[in-house]
């Protein structure tokens, strides 16, 4: 079980800001917050960075830890000379996160309507649909458990036609909502080498059919709720 230390690193204080901070929708200029997390063996590593665009078409990204700062809502960004680049404040009243301060030199000031979701959010088991079973009426639909997540941060994962099994290590962004994982898929036989198999799923919602989590490989959907009906892709 994941146990979050009483001293909560840099990038665990900026997750709460996640989100894109629109500065001047004239010009396009915005700052990112962007957060994720790396999961080891109930082992958590938290971390950030923040791009800074002038004129929304081409940014600049700042490594949290590498020449930025985030330090009781203070940001601050720094070029190799020593000089600033950044002086943000990052707050946050009534669930709107704000952001203030200076980007070099100049004035700028934005919100943003985006916000973080935990993993601990998507907790339950997804199921993968099989094809209809068409010599039954009405039609049934086979379902079989794919993907769970559960509130302390463990995920299992079965690859289709088999079982469900841990998943040693995943990637998880808060701000787009992606679980990454890889795993390893044992030799067949003699002459096939084992294989690396890597997993992309985007969390989220679907009419009718709960939380679903969508797999970008192939676009098919494992879905929370089991109707019998086909189940949507994204």
């Amino acid at each position: 079980m994941i146990s979050c230390p009483e001293q909560q690193s840099p990038a665990q204080e900026l997750i709460q800001f996640t989100g894109f901070y629109t500065l001047d929708p004239d010009s396009g200029s915005f700052v990112m917050v962007d957060t994720n997390s790396v999961w080891l063996g109930g082992e958590v590593e938290y971390n950030a960075a923040i791009t800074v665009s002038s004129d929304g078409q081409t940014s600049e990204q700042y490594p949290l830890g590498q020449n930025c700062t985030f330090d009781d809502g203070k940001l601050e960004i720094t070029g190799p000379d020593g000089s600033t680049i950044a002086d943000l404040t990052l707050s946050e009243e009534a669930g709107l996160c704000s952001i203030q301060g200076t980007i070099r030199g100049t004035a700028v000031t934005g919100s943003t309507p985006f916000g973080p979701i935990p993993l601990s959010i998507w907790s339950g088991t997804y199921y993968r649909q099989g094809k209809p079973v068409s010599d039954v009426v009405p039609v049934q639909y086979p379902f079989t458990p794919a993907l769970q997540i559960e509130a302390d941060g463990t995920v299992q994962f079965a690859v289709e036609g088999g079982e469900l099994q841990p998943v040693p290590s995943y990637w998880y962004d808060y701000g787009m909502f992606v679980v990454i994982f890889k795993l390893e898929q044992a030799a067949s036989g003699a002459d096939t080498p084992q294989k690396t198999l890597s997993y992309t799923f985007e969390m989220g919602t679907a009419s009718g059919w709960g939380r679903v989590a969508g797999d970008a490989t192939d676009g098919s959907m494992l879905v929370s709720i089991r109707l019998n009906e086909p189940a949507p892709h994204l």
